[in-house]
């Protein structure tokens, strides 16, 4: 897998118990480009002037699983996630630091 893949690389979760009883798990991937500028762009959406945003001090930007809001760290994703209304989330340690090469294993059986 590589970060310019759709599901990008792994790099942590967490769970959080949805309506207070179910338990639902949040993923946290990174990608080497921002994924809401190039979708935007392919489909010419993107407003004049419009930029992508720069990746983070990492090479990466982060992302929750199925949403194209980027952000530039880990910690910066993390507040955006635990932000939402169905929180608060036990985070896992991450398996690796975003942009860094792994040879554990994501949730999808795929190289972190």
């Amino acid at each position: 897998m590589t970060l310019n893949d759709y599901q990008g690389e792994y790099v942590t979760g967490g769970t959080v118990l949805y309506d207070g009883q179910v338990p639902k798990r949040v993923t946290i991937i990174a990608k080497d480009h921002d994924a809401g500028y190039a979708l935007g762009k392919a489909e010419e959406w993107l407003e004049p002037g419009e930029t992508a945003m720069p990746v983070g001090p990492d090479g990466v930007l982060c992302y929750q699983l199925g949403e194209l809001t980027p952000h530039q760290t880990l910690a910066q994703v993390k507040a955006w996630i635990d932000g939402k209304a169905y929180r608060p989330i036990e985070w896992d340690e991450p398996v690796r630091k975003p942009g860094d090469v792994s040879t554990k294993t994501g949730p999808w059986g795929k190289r972190a």
